[in-house]
């Protein structure tokens, strides 16, 4: 295929089926007969890839092949410092500002082992065509100094606490099970190579690391060779593309000394080989003892052989990622369970890959008889800090648990060989086409749903490593179609093979994942111990304190920027739109929406108001929104589906989107007095996909057994999540204000708050333990089920008026003709029985939709003439995090709406005022200021934080700064600063109808708020925004931002590590802007109704 000329110094290179056309969705461009292009520019040897994608967004994903060296993280905090400065560009902030300016939400990067990705996004390509070469100026030619290293990675301050921003990361991430568990099995499988190390960092590491240590890393890595920019959107011109950046490489290439360097993964890794079998036993810091983790890891082929990697992933996906799977069959699906969780991955690398297999909510319960000796040969077998050097301690079998015991390794691998020595498939050859049908329908839906992330992704192992092993750019992303069609050709015996060659006889790795309840207060025991170094040192003058006083700019300063020195902001009207219409009515029994647009799918959203019933049925929701997908199926005529048969059906005639499922609740607290269904099909399977939806609300038939194997997995995942300070947090926030008002509040729990982990935890363990004794109360059994069931006839039973249902679709009215007909068929018009669940008064009100936005436990009205602040202490937790809120009557619609969200844009945006204070001096890893519509709150957060205190007292003067700037009419930056936000918020408006599925939601959003949806209320956002003033905005900041600093009617809540709860407690309250927190241990957080429920399921 032939293409205009390129400018001077620019080459195409091949790509996959060039100038084919490649049969698919036609939401999938870059499949097209242009849909991919690459080029090479000489003199640099940077490349870029440019593909099709539809919408109004353009991506840039800047690749750098990267090797760690150590654990140190120098890729890691090499990423974090690229955005501090630039040759061109030198003064911290400018970039992030810009890319703001250019219809972005700033700039963003993560570290992988292999590589590192730097991203944005911009609405149209005008902002983009001037963000991209500065973007790679940051990147190719950073400004690297001590002042930045000390901010952005690690110092230590005046009061001896450690900060930098990647410290304060990785410490909230470096002793959780998963990043441990991460760690040995990298370590296992990979010793001796960059593999094996961790990117991210060490804490005991980055306190060594210097900033000569990562001018040196980027001189050796970050070359022309070993950089790729992928840059996606909707008709860009590629001769427009490459000018932009020519002048910027033409320059770089030229100077003096510049060599084009080499790709860092070009040198074949030398494996050591592995035993038959390598075990691990690793204890991890955990607020409790009960369950752990069990993993199984293989090496398997690298990328030169792709075929082989896309069909291990296939039978991965066939041995365990549906209720129907062998595995979850046998290990999980069961009465019996033995994990509540298989997770299964494959990372492929230059030489080799990782294949794992992971079994989580495993049972440890050491006997009772059990000594101390067990339990200290188990920490003698590993640390969690030095996984490297694991090393298997023999434990007497009778003082083991089942996690430790090997039995369940030894069960599966018995399970797999079983298969292999039959020599035929679980379920037969069909049932693994289904699942090649099933990824290949996931991974349609992504080029429709999220092309900028998921084209990116699949070109990565072509940009990294092609260079070496000749790899065609475009293979993967252009050509997984022919792979999969390969693949559903294979026969049974190829599978077998596959399954003998690389799991069953192959070296493999286990690492038994074990809770310690000890350990997480010995690392608070350390950490105090070196606190107290440090002071030692600091009066001794020691050490020198890196990036304080003066090296460190004040928090309005480093960010001021005259207006002329950035281009001019885009037009949004010159940006391509995804044109869509939105219906309400139609001769339904129930309310009705459609979203009429471009798609290949069709995505159904049904909303049932939940209001009606009690709190004790409520309570159960959680459970039955689970439970549903996985009953068996009694039908009319007295016959029955098998709930794996019934699985599969849902499975092979719908299509996987991010909301698929039944949910409790919308997204976050949106629409949470709903129970939803939501999935979606193609046209040509939406009517029997919408037959065996509704099998599944109408027809499901609630057994003890089935309700034995999820409440297993429920309890399981809900420990997992209590262990986990952030998710606490959470949940915390909205509970508390029910606790604190009384019986008056705490007998109107909303949804959200019998959902989250400290609502749902007393009735999933007691449901857990009741379901797995060794002598079953069965009248407690019956009695769940009953309850269950009754919750269920009480969903089945909602008038019309509390049913809501919105399509989407090309042309939404066969779908919806098709719903009515189910809902007739299996409702009639009158409902089922003619009977009403009783309300429980917080039914809708007159008018109301079933999905309207409402507000239920203000903090004004709960608490009117004082303030609640709380500390949570969680063992196994390294990091703490804040979250303040107070009342907001802002949302859509409200007077207040767009100053308001210009306002908390202009303070939180990446490089703004608060940024800069928090983050911009190492005191926590992000800080945000965020008004809830759906709570009725505003709320500001700081987390991961290794200094709360100082951090809070920095939130403060950043306020303070804030609001006194704009008053200064002189200070031209506050309004460069107001055109910023506002421009930020211009891309973000265009970023949720970028898909049909942001669409989707959001004319759910509007319809659920009280306010217009369409193109024209789009618009009338958009001049909204354009139409803030500063005097608007410091309106809105007096009469509800101020109100954070006010301790009236404000909430409070802390998440921290159990070992520093009272040394926070004492920071605080000696802190300039001091808080009085109140200890409260987690368990103090379940509501009243809830243990009650619990309670009299007890009773005889």
């Amino acid at each position: 295929m032939s293409h205009p000329a390129l400018p001077p110094g620019f080459v195409n290179l091949p790509v996959y089926a060039e100038g084919q056309s490649i049969p698919g969705p036609s939401g999938a461009s870059v499949l097209s007969s242009d849909g991919l292009r690459a080029f090479h520019h000489i003199n640099s040897g940077l490349r870029v890839v440019l593909f099709a994608a539809p919408g109004p967004l353009v991506s840039a994903t800047i690749v750098v092949g990267t090797q760690p060296l150590s654990n140190a993280g120098h890729p890691h905090t090499l990423e974090h410092i690229i955005f501090l400065g630039s040759h061109n560009y030198p003064q911290r902030g400018y970039l992030d500002n810009l890319a703001c300016r250019c219809l972005a939400r700033g700039t963003n990067a993560w570290t992988e082992t292999e590589y590192t990705a730097y991203t944005a996004k911009t609405a149209g390509f005008q902002g983009f065509a001037h963000l991209l070469p500065v973007y790679l100026d940051h990147i190719l030619r950073p400004k690297i100094n001590d002042a930045a290293f000390a901010s952005e990675v690690y110092h230590v301050r005046p009061d001896a606490k450690e900060a930098g921003v990647v410290f304060c990361e990785m410490q909230a991430r470096e002793n959780t099970e998963s990043d441990i568990s991460d760690r040995a099995v990298r370590a296992a499988l990979f010793e001796g190579t960059p593999l094996a190390l961790e990117c991210g960092g060490l804490c005991s590491d980055i306190r060594t690391l210097t900033n000569e240590d990562i001018v040196q890393f980027h001189r050796t890595q970050y070359c022309g060779e070993n950089v790729t920019v992928i840059v996606g959107g909707n008709e860009i011109d590629p001769n427009v593309l490459l000018n932009s950046v020519k002048p910027l490489l033409d320059e770089i290439s030229s100077a003096p000394g510049y060599q084009r360097g080499h790709p860092q993964w070009r040198t074949p890794i030398d494996l050591k080989p592995l035993p038959p079998v390598s075990r691990r036993i690793i204890p991890f810091p955990c607020p409790d003892n009960d369950m752990g983790t069990v993993i199984l890891a293989w090496r398997g082929p690298g990328i030169n052989d792709r075929l082989t990697a896309i069909a291990i992933e296939v039978l991965l996906s066939f041995l365990d990622a549906y209720v129907w799977s062998p595995l979850q069959q046998e290990f999980v699906e069961t009465e019996d369970q033995l994990a509540s969780e298989i997770d299964s991955s494959i990372d492929v690398f230059l030489d080799v890959s990782a294949i794992v297999m992971s079994f989580s909510g495993v049972q440890h319960v050491e006997d009772e008889d059990d000594d101390d000796e067990a339990v200290d040969d188990l920490q003698e077998t590993d640390n969690a800090k030095d996984c490297d050097t694991a090393s298997v301690e023999s434990i007497d079998q009778e003082k083991e648990s089942f996690l430790t015991s090997g039995r369940l390794e030894r069960q599966v691998m018995a399970f797999l060989s079983d298969i292999v020595k039959k020599g035929e498939l679980p379920g037969g050859l069909s049932a693994m086409q289904a699942a090649i049908k099933k990824e290949v329908e996931v991974e349609l839906t992504e080029l429709e749903s999220d092309s900028h992330s998921s084209i990116p992704h699949r070109l990565l192992e072509e940009v990294i490593y092609g260079s070496r092993d000749s790899l065609t750019i475009g293979e993967e992303s252009r050509g997984f179609l022919a792979h999969f069609a390969e693949l559903e050709q294979k026969t049974e015996e190829y599978w077998i093979e596959l399954l003998s060659r690389l799991l069953v006889e192959a070296p493999r790795v286990e690492v038994v994942m074990v809770p310690d309840t000890s350990l997480a207060q010995n690392n608070a025991d350390d950490e105090r111990t070196s606190q107290v170094e440090r002071e030692a040192k600091l009066r001794g003058d020691e050490v020198s304190i890196q990036g304080q006083d003066g090296n460190c700019a004040s928090p309005l300063e480093s960010c001021k920027f005259a207006a002329d020195i950035f281009p001019p902001i885009p037009s949004t009207l010159t940006i391509s739109r995804w044109p869509y219409i939105v219906t309400r009515g139609g001769a339904m029994d129930y309310g009705c929406q459609s979203v009429t647009l471009e798609t290949d799918f069709v995505h159904c959203s049904i909303f049932l108001d939940t209001s009606r019933l009690s709190i004790a049925q409520r309570t159960f929701l959680p459970v039955l929104c689970e439970l549903l997908p996985s009953c068996d199926i009694l039908l009319e005529d007295g016959s029955y589906i098998a709930y794996t048969d019934h699985a599969r059906s849902v499975s092979e005639l719908t299509v996987s989107t991010d909301g698929s499922g039944i949910h409790m609740g919308y997204s976050s607290e949106m629409a949470h007095q709903c129970t939803i269904l939501h999935f979606a099909a193609m046209p040509s399977s939406f009517a029997d996909a919408a037959e065996v939806l509704f099998q599944t609300f109408f027809c499901s038939e609630v057994t003890a057994e089935r309700v034995s194997a999820v409440s297993q997995t429920l309890h399981a995942n809900a420990v997992t999540d209590i262990r986990d300070g952030d998710v606490v947090l959470g949940a915390a926030v909205p509970m508390i204000p029910f606790l604190e008002g009384g019986e008056r509040w705490s007998s109107h729990l909303p949804n959200y708050t019998l959902a989250n982990i400290l609502g749902s935890f007393p009735l999933l363990s007691f449901m857990a333990d009741e379901f797995t004794k060794k002598k079953p109360r069965k009248q407690v059994q019956r009695k769940i089920v009953r309850q269950l069931r009754d919750c269920l006839h009480s969903l089945q039973a909602l008038p019309g008026s509390d049913i809501f249902i919105q399509v989407t679709a090309r042309d939404p009215k066969p779908a919806h003709e098709v719903l009515s007909s189910l809902w007739k068929k299996h409702r009639g018009s009158d409902g089922r029985d003619g009977s009403d669940p009783k309300p429980s008064g917080n039914g809708p009100a007159a008018g109301e939709l079933p999905l309207s936005r409402r507000i239920f436990g203000r903090l004004s009205d709960v608490f009117p003439e004082r303030s609640i602040a709380k500390i949570i202490g969680i063992t196994g937790v390294d990091s703490t995090s804040i979250d303040i809120r107070v009342d907001s009557p802002v949302f859509i619609g409200h007077a207040d709406w767009s100053a308001l969200t210009v306002c908390t844009e202009m303070l939180c945006r990446m490089e703004g005022p608060l940024c800069t204070a928090v983050r911009g001096t190492g005191l926590a890893y992000g800080v945000h200021i965020e008004n809830s519509s759906w709570l009725g709150q505003l709320s500001a957060s700081v987390y991961e934080s290794s200094n709360p205190a100082a951090a809070w007292d920095a939130v403060c003067a950043c306020l303070d700064a804030f609001r006194q700037s704009l008053n200064e009419t002189h200070d031209d930056s506050c309004l460069v600063d107001l055109e910023t936000a506002k421009a930020s918020l211009l891309y973000s408006l265009n970023s949720k109808r970028s898909t049909p599925e942001r669409i989707a939601d959001g004319a759910i959003a509007r319809t659920a708020l009280g306010v217009p949806a369409g193109p024209m209320s789009d618009r009338a956002l958009e001049e909204a925004i354009e139409r803030v003033s500063l005097d608007e905005v410091g309106s809105v900041f007096d009469k509800h931002v101020a109100r954070l600093r006010q301790e009236r009617s404000r909430l409070v809540v802390v998440t921290c590590g159990a070992g520093v709860s009272e040394d926070i407690v004492a920071a605080f309250s000696h802190c300039k802007n001091a808080i009085r927190l109140e200890n409260c241990p987690v368990e103090s957080l379940h509501p009243r109704q809830v243990v009650e429920v619990v309670q009299a399921l007890k009773a005889k």
